[in-house]
Formats: structure tokens, sequence, C-alpha cells
């Protein structure tokens, strides 16, 4: 299929780039498989050591420096977050869905359907716009919070030798180090920098990983509900087997994608409740830091990144539910009534399947909608209300 009908092109590249794609390598990238697997374990001791070294220092910053304390937490959520999505979107069944659903769209470049592939083409242009958002806007908070750590430490050297003698040298994030960070600033600032760059790549990953398999499902859904529409018109005239044969394979068609969605829930399911239960407090900590004039550009774009994470997230979970209750309509506009009536028993099975409808869960709490999204975004306004009386 053309690079410019698959879904999943935005997140196989920034998968391989960010080290964590276990798939066979495509083009350009097949010459670096020999040293890929040495590069995916550098950039895992990266993302694993960020949480870790915050959390070191931590009792440190509560006891010197509150207000940088409270900045931290969020940090830290963010690591022990992107390290929960790191592993569980690595995970075998994960692979297995990523490559299932790689194959099925090079499948659809030799379907005979021009609908259908309006369809699928429709939701790759949907999926690209969402992903170059999320790009764009990680790559703008990223490159903010690099800036100001240059231009701090541009800032300090800048004084005279007398005023920064016994001034900590400032550094973007609050690692600890087993050695003096302040005979060493340079190389700790690149080191740092470094982090945030790939911390960042991780992010995006795992963001359009997630968006792109949501929209996938989704678009699934749509090509379903297209089938059940107009499955009478492979009905041949005078042959009372035909309309039967074709439910059959639409049929095997509908329980390939309830059990490839049921896959994907267990998938991630464990990444939604982790998502949705820290997202309060990583919102509410950012905005504390807002309310409280510390850091207010990065923390701005830090509680827009969120929000439009967790909203883009819940509305692409929310479309499958509304997208898998719609196929019980779509199979009732065909025309049942001129099929025979072991196609109407197999068409009324089929019709009370289709009233549960197909989700992606929080954990055990029932399906992320739009609704639950917003209930966390209010969670975190009460929490910030909270901390600032």
């Amino acid at each position: 299929m053309a690079p410019h009908l698959e879904i999943f092109r935005f997140a196989r590249i920034t998968m391989i780039v960010s080290g964590i794609w276990k798939l066979e390598l495509c083009d350009p990238f097949k010459h670096c498989s020999r040293v890929y697997p040495i590069y995916s374990v550098m950039v895992h001791v990266i993302y694993t050591s960020f949480p870790l070294l915050l959390l070191i220092n931590f009792p440190h910053l509560v006891k010197n420096d509150p207000s940088e304390a409270m900045e931290t937490i969020s940090k830290i959520l963010y690591g022990i977050l992107s390290i929960v999505k790191l592993f569980s979107y690595q995970s075998e069944s994960s692979q297995c869905l990523l490559a299932k659903a790689i194959q099925e769209e090079g499948h659809l470049n030799d379907h005979g359907d021009d609908f259908v592939k309006r369809i699928h083409e429709l939701h790759v242009s949907y999926c690209n716009v969402f992903n170059k958002f999320i790009l764009m806007s990680v790559v703008f908070g990223g490159s903010v919070l690099c800036e100001f750590g240059i231009a701090d430490s541009y800032k300090f050297h800048r004084l005279p030798k007398n005023e920064s003698v016994n001034v900590a040298k400032p550094l973007p994030l609050p690692f600890w180090y087993p050695f003096d960070e302040n005979k060493h600033h340079v190389w700790v600032l690149v080191e740092q920098l470094l982090t945030i760059v790939w911390c960042a790549l991780l992010f995006i990953s795992v963001q359009i990983f997630s968006n792109s398999a949501l929209i996938y499902m989704r678009g699934q859904l749509k090509i379903l509900q297209k089938s059940f529409k107009e499955f009478h018109q492979n009905m041949v005239e005078g042959d009372s087997n035909s309309g039967l044969t074709a439910l059959k394979h639409i049929c095997v068609k509908h329980q390939n994608l309830i059990g490839y969605i049921n896959t994907a829930n267990r998938a991630f399911r464990t990444v939604v409740f982790f998502e949705y239960g820290i997202s309060s407090a990583m919102l509410a900590t950012a905005l504390f830091q807002v309310v409280a004039g510390r850091n207010v550009t990065t923390n701005v774009i830090h509680v827009s990144v969120l929000t439009s994470q967790l909203l883009l997230l819940a509305w692409s979970s929310d479309e499958i539910v509304a997208q898998s209750l719609e196929l019980a309509p779509a199979l009732y506009q065909s025309n049942w009534y001129e099929c025979d009536k072991d196609s109407r028993i197999l068409i009324r099975i089929m019709l009370m399947r289709c009233q549960k409808p197909l989700s992606i869960d929080i954990g055990s709490f029932g399906a992320m909608t739009v609704r639950s999204a917003m209930s966390r975004l209010k969670l975190a306004y009460s929490y910030t209300s909270v901390m600032t009386k």
C-alpha cells in the first residue's frame, strides 16, 4: 500500500526513532537492523532512569524547595506513565495487534470496492491530522523546556565569579547525581537536554500509536457497517444459498473485528487506567504552578498537551462505542426481508450481538468516554482550587 494510505505510518516511524519498535524494520531503516537492538537498550535506560532520578532527589526538594517539589510531582507521574505505556505497547499482544492491522491495511490496497477505499483514506487523513498535532505540540513544549534550560545556564555563566560561587547552577530537571553536578555542569546540562529529547520522542510515539490504533478500529467498524447494509447485493437470483453464504462471510468479519477490539481492550485497559487515574494529579500540579506564577510558559504548554492528549484518547474511544452501536441499524437497513429463513435467523443473532457495544475500558471501571475525561478535568480543577486556598 502507498505510504500515504497507511494509518500506522507515523506510528511506525516514531516508534523506530524512539527505539521501541519490535517488528521487522522497514525501509529506510533496514540497514540499521544490526545496531538497532543496541540503540534500543540505550534509550530504554534513558526512559527508565528519568522518573528514578527524580524520585531519588524528591525528598531533598521537599525539604529545601517545596515549590520545585510540587512541580517535580508532575514530571515523576509523567515518567511513570510513560514507562507503563512503553512496556504495555511492547507486549506480545500489542505487537500482534499492530502486525495484524498493518497486514489488513495492505489487503485494502487490492480491494475492489472504491467506497471502502474512500472510508479508509478518510480515516488515514483524519489520523494524520491528529498525529501532526501531537507531534507539533510535544516538539514545541520540549523545545521551550530546552530553551529555558540553556537560557538560564547562559545567564548564570554571565554572572561575575564572586556572585556565582555559592549558587547552585541552574538545570532544566532536578535529577539526583552521585557526584557534584556543579563541577560538571556543561556535561550534565547536555545529558538532561538529550533526556528531554528522547523522553519527548517516547511520549510522541506512544501517543501516536494509541491514537492510530483507535482510529484504525473506528475505520474498520465503518467499513463493516457498509458491508452490513449491502450484503444483499451479493445474493444471486434463484440461488437460495447465496444470501446465507454472503451473510456468513460478513458474520466472520464481524466476529474477527470483535475479537480484535476485545484483544486491544485487554492490552490497553491498564494503560488507560493509569492515564485516567494519574491525569488529574498531573494536571492539578501543573495548574498550581501556573496559578503560582512559576515557569508559566512551560506549565501552560504542559497543561495544554495533557488536556488535548486526554480528550483525544477519550473521543477516539467514545467513537468506537458509538460506531459499534451503529452496526445494528446498518444491518436493519439491508434487504433482510428478502432472505430465506436460515439467513433471517442468523441476522437476528447478529442484531442481538450488536446491542452490546465494543469499547476500550478504564481498567474495570467501564468504558473510556468524553464524559469520563471531562470528569478528570473537573477533578483536576478541584484539586487546584484546594491547593491554592
